[in-house]
């Protein structure tokens, strides 16, 4: 079951397999039913609330509408777009805006981070304390490490056989979960090479120890060609909550990064 009862009162809904599956919010539906045996509300909360199908998020609907009155239902997303518009109309809408970077590298070394290590995962976060703090570092540079490469060969060397090599390996069953990640590291890459090919400086970058290596790419590539990947890497992204052909599109963005 992917439904966790974190504390007596608290219920937390989560994805499996990039999917919120129906059976789960049935699961829900059912404990949303049951009052508290002391205390006055229950809290249920549904995280990446954006990854529920059709068939989850109708099953949701009734719970929503007619809410026990000693329910509280808490839908989390960073996609709020994506929702059906029935859920959104029964929802009151609170936005918050990433953590600033800054503030996430402090939180990371007093939670033990070594400076660069905090400095790397914070700027790979996207805003997101816990995210930040998931991170391996050692791993991370690791993967890194590949991608600049794949970056390298896109900007630099065209070398698009290599390219196609790059994604079919991003995209090999073993690492599947890691796609979203690779592509957001990808991503952070090739804007600091952006921000380098603009004159910009070492406080807006986020793998500030490859600056040798990235100011060769901002050297060889035209700013507007690095914006317009991250554009396409962006896109890609969007996308990843239906049911897109990553293979194809990984193929795509390399292809277009060597043009």
């Amino acid at each position: 079951k992917f439904i966790r009862i974190t504390h007596p009162y608290v219920c937390t809904v989560f994805a499996a397999n990039r999917r919120i599956a129906v059976y789960s919010i049935r699961d829900l539906e059912t404990e949303a039913h049951f009052r508290p045996y002391e205390g006055t509300a229950r809290t249920f909360i549904i995280d990446d609330a954006d990854k529920m199908n059709d068939a989850s998020s109708n099953a949701l609907l009734k719970t929503l509408e007619e809410p026990a009155p000693t329910t509280h239902l808490i839908l989390i997303t960073s996609r709020p777009e994506t929702l059906l518009p029935t859920i959104r109309s029964r929802c009151q809408i609170f936005r918050f805006a990433p953590v600033e970077i800054e503030k996430i590298e402090q939180f990371l070394v007093l939670k033990g981070f070594d400076q660069s290590s905090a400095r790397l995962a914070a700027g790979v976060s996207q805003g997101s304390v816990g995210m930040a703090l998931t991170v391996d570092a050692a791993d991370l540079r690791g993967r890194r490490k590949e991608l600049l490469g794949v970056i390298t060969d896109a900007f630099l060397s065209h070398d698009r056989l290599s390219l196609l090599r790059a994604s079919e390996k991003l995209n090999e069953a073993k690492n599947k979960e890691f796609y979203e990640s690779d592509l957001n590291l990808i991503l952070t890459l090739v804007h600091d090479a952006w921000t380098l090919s603009l004159g910009g400086t070492e406080a807006t970058m986020t793998h500030i120890d490859l600056r040798p290596e990235l100011a060769l790419i901002a050297a060889g590539a035209a700013p507007a060609k690095l914006a317009a990947s991250m554009q396409e890497i962006e896109l890609i992204r969007e996308r990843l909550v239906v049911n897109l052909n990553k293979k194809f599109s990984t193929d795509d963005l390399f292809m277009k990064m060597a043009a």
